[in-house]
């Protein structure tokens, strides 16, 4: 299984066609360049793909920041 924090951040530069660079934890998932609702929709896909799991709809709609992502993940592997 892949490091959660690492993966967040990949699918992140990956989808959002960002540089590789360090995202603080405590990056607001919105104001990253070419955030939209579509990508990180995209985002948590691919995430659910590789984690094979699925994010309840109301703790989506709580993720602000990149550490906020990091969590649900954990939470939905556990």
């Amino acid at each position: 299984m892949p490091d959660i924090p690492t993966a967040v951040r990949d699918v992140l530069q990956d989808v959002l066609e960002l540089p590789a660079a360090h995202l603080p934890d405590n990056t607001i998932l919105f104001t990253l360049p070419n955030a939209d609702s579509m990508h990180l929709l995209e985002v948590v896909v691919r995430l659910e793909e590789a984690f094979g799991v699925a994010f309840d709809e109301e703790a989506l709609a709580q993720l602000q920041t990149v550490q906020d992502l990091v969590d649900a993940v954990g939470r939905a592997v556990r």
